[in-house]
């Protein structure tokens, strides 16, 4: 469970009460995360990749093979659905919907990804959505922390969670306001997490992709990350 905590023997949600619980997933599972995984096991943190199955049959340059998923599952990291396609699943029937939900499922199950969580494309999320993907996971990840206040944030990582974009995107017209790749992200980041680990609350960091020029700044974040690594786990400690 969170390592270093001194927690064992207590329940999920005792740990969370009592702790606050980060994980930190890369949504889309695109090639850049190879400029930093080792930034990452140096510190030991292990993190989530949510992945489309169709991407990673057909990665080219963009996306990480099912080799390069294999082997980063191999050091600790674990594997959650986002779809087959990542189609927007507010636009689908019912029936791609829930084709979306059980076939990315099965197929990450075939390849020895077994997973209970999801994490819907785009962030979109409706009544219908969930209450679909709440018939074969456990974990929905559907929001982003722009959309509610800390105080509105789970305290239990089970069902409907929101989370918190830290990309270090380049565009300024993108919503920046925790990045990772700024000293003033960071800092308004550090703030947002020690708050939610004082309520007791649960947080899943995402990020997009990655560049060589993310490098330097992706250390500055996961040094920052160290102070709550007490608090760090991935989704499969979860389900």
């Amino acid at each position: 469970m969170a390592r270093g905590s001194g927690s064992e023997g207590k329940s999920l949600n005792e740990l969370i009460l009592a702790l606050g619980l980060i994980t930190l997933t890369f949504d889309d599972g695109r090639s850049g995360v190879m400029y930093v995984y080792p930034v990452l096991q140096e510190a030991q943190i292990p993190a989530n990749l949510a992945i489309n199955p169709t991407n990673m049959w057909d990665p080219g340059d963009m996306y990480l093979s099912v080799v390069q998923v294999q082997a980063l599952q191999g050091l600790g990291w674990h594997v959650v659905s986002h779809g087959m396609t990542h189609a927007n699943l507010a636009s689908l029937s019912p029936d791609s919907l829930r084709w979306e939900l059980r076939e990315s499922q099965r197929v990450l199950d075939s390849l020895g990804m077994p997973t209970r969580t999801f994490i819907t494309p785009y962030t979109y999320c409706n009544e219908l959505i969930l209450a679909e993907a709440l018939q074969v996971y456990e974990n929905i990840r559907c929001g982003v922390q722009a959309k509610w206040s800390v105080d509105t944030l789970q305290r239990f990582a089970h069902g409907r969670l929101v989370g918190i974009d830290v990309s270090a995107y380049h565009d300024e017209t993108l919503d920046r306001t925790y990045s990772f790749g700024t000293e003033a992200g960071r800092g308004r980041l550090r703030q947002v997490l020690k708050k939610a680990m004082s309520q007791g609350k649960f947080v899943d960091l995402f990020l997009h992709d990655v560049t060589p020029a993310d490098t330097a700044a992706f250390r500055e974040f996961v040094g920052m990350l160290q102070e709550f690594k007490a608090n760090i786990v991935t989704y499969q400690e979860l389900e």
